[in-house]
């Protein structure tokens, strides 16, 4: 049995992957920033958690770790889109698509490895946009989207 948090938990394939987990033993903290959109399982701990804010992120991680003790597994799947031409949306609102698709799930990752590595094991899991492959095939209503995406992208990390 493992211990394993998962961001985006509440729909799609979040949802889908937590449902799997629990069914097959594990014992899943699953985030949404509306926890009432957690289907109650068991072994699932509903964990709210906003990427777009950084107290937050902190904040759920350690919550969640101080219960569950230890985590085997990372999955880092939470995400949001503005699909608008990137030159009309607001420079708030591109910030707000990083910080959840970028800055929020690498803060996420220090936080699992500061513990991972203390536990020398463990393994991160980060689910992302297929939009970022070819930008130009699905058009320039998406490239907000595709730029925030593709940064998800780093290796070594």
């Amino acid at each position: 049995m493992k211990h394993i948090f998962i961001t985006g938990a509440s729909s799609g394939i979040g949802l889908a992957i937590a449902k799997l987990l629990v069914a097959e033993g594990h014992e899943v903290w699953g985030t949404s920033r509306n926890l009432e959109r957690i289907p109650k399982m068991p072994r699932c701990h509903a964990v709210r958690l906003d990427l777009a804010d950084r107290l937050s992120v902190e904040e759920a991680f350690n919550a969640a770790l101080t219960e569950a003790g230890y985590f085997d597994v990372l999955i880092n799947n939470a995400g949001a889109g503005h699909f608008d031409p990137a030159e009309f949306l607001p420079m708030e609102t591109i910030a707000s698509q990083f910080q959840i698709l970028v800055f929020g799930q690498i803060q996420l990752m220090q936080l699992a490895l500061r513990h991972m590595q203390t536990r020398e094991e463990g393994l991160i899991i980060n689910v992302t946009s297929l939009y970022h492959v070819d930008p130009a095939r699905v058009g320039r209503f998406t490239r907000a989207h595709c730029r925030s995406s593709t940064g998800r992208h780093f290796h070594g990390i």
